[in-house]
C-alpha cells in the first residue's frame, strides 16, 4: 500500500455540485479548464469531482441515470478527469446515494420512517430537498448501474460515496419482508432492549448496511480493483444510522465531511486514525463559515489553518470542502485564499509520517454496541437521536482528556491486542462488552493494567442481553443491582478517597446532575466515595428545601467511588457519570481519579491553557519524537500563547531538539528519560523534533 496516491497527498478539495436543472442556466456556464487551473492555483494535489449528487442528476452521459440537462450532453466527468491526470492531480470521483431523481420516480424504493413519512417531508427540516431510498429495495441495482458506468468510462483514483448510511428508522415494506425472512420474527412494533425482535432489528440494520456497502465495493473491484473505494464515515458515534465497526474497515481508509468545533474536530480526528484501515484517515472541511449552508462567506485564516494543522497533529490528510455556483462558477476568492491556507502547511510536509506512533498514557475505549438505549423501552418506533448515553459519556471524556493536556488514544476491538500500551483504559458508561472485550479486559489488568468504569458499564453484552450484576463484576469488585430514581445526586469522600475529591465533605458533597447506579462492594474493595441525595426528590415540584437548588441532606452509606485490586493491576469504577458533568471541579474529579488508578502523573505535564493541545507522536524509523502544538482559539484573531513549559516521560533520551520547518534548535532539560523545553511563542501551529 505504500505507492498508494493517498500516502503522499496532503492537499485535497472537494467541490460541492449539488444543482437541480429546472433553470436552464444551470451548469450552463461549467468550465472544466477554468476548474482545473483553480485546483492548480491552489496546490491541490488530489480533486473530488461529482459524478452525481444527491439531486440524483449524472454531470456525464449516463445510460442507468439522469443526465443533468444544463451540461448539454457534454461528459465532463472525462473533460476532468484527462485534465487532472495530465497535471498529476489525483482524479478522485464522488458519487451520491441520495437520489431525488430516482426518489420521484419510483416510489416504491423510498424510505418509510415510524410516523409513516417520506423524507421529502422532514429531512433536515427542509421539506422537498431529499430523496432517500432503501438499501433493501431494488434500488441497489440503480447505484450498481452507475458505479459500473464510472469504473468502466473513466481513468480516476478512486470512488468516494457519500450518504450511504441509514438516515431513519426505515419500516418500509421491503425491510419488513427481509427481516421476517431472515429472522422467521415479525417487525418489531416498539422499542424494547430486552425484546429479541428488537435486539435482531438493530443487528439486522448493521448487516444490511454492510451487505449493501459490500455490494459496491464489489462491482468496483470485478472491473478495477486499483480503485480505492472510501464511505463517508462522518457520523462516528451516531448508532441509529446502522453504524458497526465492519463498516469503518470496508473502505481503504476513513474520510468524513464535518464541520466541527475545536474539540470535536480533534476528538473525531483521532477516532478516525484509530479505526481507519489504511492511513491516514482524511478529513475534509468547508472553507465557507461555518458550514455548507453559507455559500459566501469563507472561514477567517486562523480558522482554515487550526481545522487543518488539528487535523495534521492526529495523522490525518486534509482537504477543504467548496460548492460551486449554480451556474457551474467557482469563486476565485476561495482559491487564492486557499492556496495561502495549503502554503502554510507544504513546508511540514517533508517532516510528516502518517505511520507514526503515537505516545499515549490512557485509551478511551469504543463500541458500536453500548449505543443503546433501555430507558426507551416501551416506547413507539421513532427516529433516534443522534446521541446516546454512552456516546455522549465517550465524546465528554474525550474533551475533559483534550483540555487537560492528558495524551490518550482512542482503543477498539481492532486493537484490543495493544491494551497493554495504556496505562489506563477508560470505559465511559459503555452498555455493552462482549465476552471477548471483557476477557481481554481482564487479561489486561490481571497483568497490571488499570482501568477506569462508570455508570453503566457492562451491564449487557454485544447482543443486548443483560449480564447478572455487570459483565465486569470481578474487576470492579462489586455488582450493580439497579439504579437511584433520584435525577440529582452528590457524592461525599471517604478518609480513601480525600485526594480524589479534596475540596467536599459528607456536609458539601460534590454534586452530580444524573442518578448513579446502585452496587453493592465486595468485602475488599475499598469504598472511595459515597453517595448523598437531596432532601427531596427534584422532580417532586410540590415539595423542595430550597427554591433555588437541589440541596444534599442524605448522606447514604451505598458507594459511588470505588477501587478494586485484581492481579497486578487495580479497577476504580464510579457509580455517576463524571465524563458528562461540566463544571471545573467534575474536571479535577474526574482527572484525579484516573490519576489514582494509574498511581501518580501523566507522561506530559504542561503549564499550556485549554485552547493548547499538544501532540507526541515517535518516527522510529528516523530516531525522533514529533510535539505538535495546536492553539486553536474560538475567536479571531488568534491571541499568541506564550512560554508553554513541556515536560515528558519518554522511553529514550533525547540529544536534541529542533523547531522546524526553520530547524532552530531549542534548549532543552533532560533527566534520564525525563526531557523538558519551553515553547516561546505559539501564534497557531508549531511542530518539534526530539531526536535520540
Amino acid at each position: 500500500m505504500s505507492d498508494k496516491w493517498y500516502k503522499k497527498s496532503y492537499r485535497r478539495c472537494l467541490v460541492d455540485m449539488h444543482i437541480p436543472d429546472w433553470d436552464e442556466r444551470f451548469l450552463s456556464e461549467f468550465d472544466s479548464n477554468k476548474y482545473i487551473e483553480l485546483m492548480k492555483r491552489a496546490g491541490v494535489d488530489s480533486a473530488y469531482i461529482y459524478a452525481n449528487s444527491n439531486v440524483g442528476l449524472c454531470n456525464y452521459p449516463t445510460k442507468v441515470g439522469t443526465m443533468h440537462k444544463g451540461l448539454k450532453g457534454r461528459d465532463i466527468i472525462k473533460e476532468l478527469t484527462d485534465g487532472f491526470n495530465r497535471e498529476g492531480i489525483n482524479p478522485i470521483l464522488y458519487i451520491n446515494i441520495w437520489s431525488k431523481v430516482a426518489f420521484d420516480e419510483h416510489p416504491e424504493w423510498r424510505t418509510i420512517n415510524p410516523e409513516g413519512k417520506i423524507s421529502s417531508e422532514y429531512m433536515f427540516r427542509k421539506v422537498g430537498r431529499y430523496g432517500v431510498l432503501c438499501p433493501n429495495s431494488g434500488y441497489i441495482e440503480y447505484v450498481l448501474g452507475i458505479v459500473r458506468e464510472l469504473c468502466s468510462g473513466y481513468d480516476f483514483k478512486a470512488l468516494w460515496i457519500d450518504m450511504i448510511l441509514w438516515r431513519n428508522l426505515c419500516v418500509c415494506e421491503h425491510c419488513k419482508a427481509r427481516f421476517k425472512k431472515e429472522t422467521g420474527l415479525d417487525f418489531p412494533e416498539k422499542i424494547d432492549w430486552d425484546d429479541p425482535s428488537w435486539q435482531l432489528y438493530m443487528k439486522k440494520r448493521e448487516e444490511w448496511m454492510i451487505d449493501f456497502s459490500q455490494k459496491i465495493l464489489d462491482a468496483v473491484n470485478e472491473i478495477n480493483p486499483e480503485i480505492s473505494v472510501i464511505f463517508n464515515s462522518a457520523y462516528f458515534y451516531t448508532t441509529y444510522l446502522g453504524l458497526s465497526m465492519p463498516y469503518f474497515a470496508l473502505g481503504e481508509f476513513v474520510s468524513g465531511d464535518y464541520a466541527l468545533k475545536r474539540l470535536e474536530h480533534s476528538l473525531n480526528s483521532k477516532f478516525a486514525d484509530a479505526v481507519t484501515r489504511e492511513k491516514p484517515f482524511e478529513f475534509l472541511g468547508s472553507v465557507m463559515d461555518t458550514d455548507l449552508a453559507e455559500h459566501s462567506i469563507i472561514k477567517t485564516d486562523e480558522q482554515l489553518k487550526s481545522l487543518m494543522f488539528s487535523c495534521i497533529m492526529s495523522n490525518g490528510a486534509y482537504g477543504f470542502i467548496d460548492a460551486i455556483d449554480p451556474v457551474g462558477n467557482l469563486n476565485e476568492r476561495v482559491y487564492k485564499r486557499m492556496k495561502n491556507i495549503l502554503d502554510a502547511e507544504r513546508p511540514y510536509e517533508k517532516y510528516l509520517d502518517f505511520d507514526l506512533d503515537p505516545v499515549y498514557d490512557v485509551g478511551i475505549y469504543f463500541n458500536c454496541a453500548s449505543g443503546m438505549s433501555p430507558f426507551e423501552n416501551g416506547e413507539a418506533l421513532h427516529d433516534f437521536p443522534a446521541f446516546y448515553p454512552f456516546q455522549r459519556a465517550f465524546v465528554n471524556a474525550g474533551y475533559k482528556l483534550i483540555e487537560g493536556h492528558v495524551p490518550f488514544r482512542i482503543i477498539t476491538e481492532k486493537n484490543l491486542d495493544e491494551l497493554d500500551r495504556c496505562k489506563l483504559i477508560i470505559l465511559p458508561d459503555m452498555y455493552a462488552l462482549s465476552e471477548k472485550e471483557i476477557n481481554a479486559f481482564t487479561e489486561y489488568v490481571n497483568g497490571g493494567g488499570n482501568i477506569f468504569a462508570s455508570g453503566h458499564t457492562a451491564l449487557y453484552d454485544d447482543n443486548y442481553k443483560k449480564i447478572d450484576g455487570g459483565g465486569l463484576k470481578h474487576l470492579i469488585g462489586a455488582e450493580i443491582s439497579g439504579e437511584t430514581g433520584s435525577s440529582i445526586t452528590y457524592i461525599h469522600p471517604t478518609e480513601y478517597g480525600e485526594d480524589i475529591l479534596p475540596d467536599f465533605t459528607a456536609a458539601h458533597p460534590i454534586t452530580c446532575n444524573s442518578p448513579q447506579m446502585i452496587i453493592k462492594a465486595d468485602d475488599d474493595t475499598t469504598i472511595l466515595g459515597k453517595m448523598s441525595l437531596p432532601y427531596t426528590d427534584p422532580g417532586d415540584v410540590t415539595k423542595f428545601s430550597s427554591a433555588n437548588s437541589n440541596p444534599p441532606g442524605d448522606p447514604t452509606d451505598d458507594p459511588s467511588v470505588i477501587m478494586n485490586k485484581y492481579g497486578k493491576g487495580r479497577v476504580i469504577y464510579c457509580a455517576a457519570l463524571p465524563e458528562l458533568y461540566t463544571k471545573s471541579e467534575h474536571h479535577k474529579f474526574f482527572v484525579n481519579m484516573l490519576k489514582k488508578a494509574i498511581g501518580g502523573e501523566f507522561s506530559l505535564i504542561t503549564n499550556a491553557p485549554k485552547c493548547v493541545e499538544i501532540s507526541v507522536s515517535e518516527q522510529t524509523a528516523k530516531n525522533r519524537y514529533v510535539v505538535n502544538m495546536l492553539n486553536f482559539q474560538t475567536d479571531s484573531p488568534t491571541v499568541p500563547v506564550y512560554n508553554i513549559s513541556v515536560k515528558l516521560q519518554l522511553e529514550k533520551p533525547v540529544k536534541r531538539i529542533l523547531a522546524v520547518p526553520s530547524e532552530t534548535e531549542i534548549q532543552f532539560k533532560q533527566n534520564g528519560t525525563e526531557v523538558e523545553f519551553t515553547a516561546e511563542k505559539l501564534d497557531i501551529f508549531e511542530m518539534f523534533l526530539l531526536e535520540y
